[in-house]
């Protein structure tokens, strides 16, 4: 939960200014985020957020604001510096959060 939480405050530029308390996730034990519940500042846009476990026991979040316009593949490299050459790709989850009315179709 934690790194969603840090993943999303992040995302929206605010690092650790965000009061934790102030939004929430359902999660799902097989597809991750099932649903957000964004704070009072944040109702208009949703986001997508992707779980992943690099290697055995670390953990990681990504929050990407949700947008039409945007592949909805996360591509991620491996190792330091990020090669190019060994991008990973995962698809993006469907968005959740925000208004109804702004959700991509």
């Amino acid at each position: 939960m934690w790194t969603l939480k840090e993943a999303y405050s992040k995302a929206r530029g605010l690092g650790l200014g965000l009061p934790f308390d102030a939004f929430a996730f359902t999660l799902d034990d097989e597809r991750g985020v099932r649903a957000f519940t964004p704070p009072a500042d944040d109702t208009a846009r949703p986001w997508r957020f992707v779980e992943l476990e690099p290697v055995p026991d670390v953990l990681v979040a990504v929050a990407v604001p949700a947008d039409e316009a945007q592949d909805p593949v996360l591509h991620l490299g491996y190792g330091f510096p990020w090669s190019r050459a060994a991008l990973r790709s995962f698809p993006l989850p469907r968005p959740v959060g925000g208004h109804p009315s702004a959700l991509p179709a």
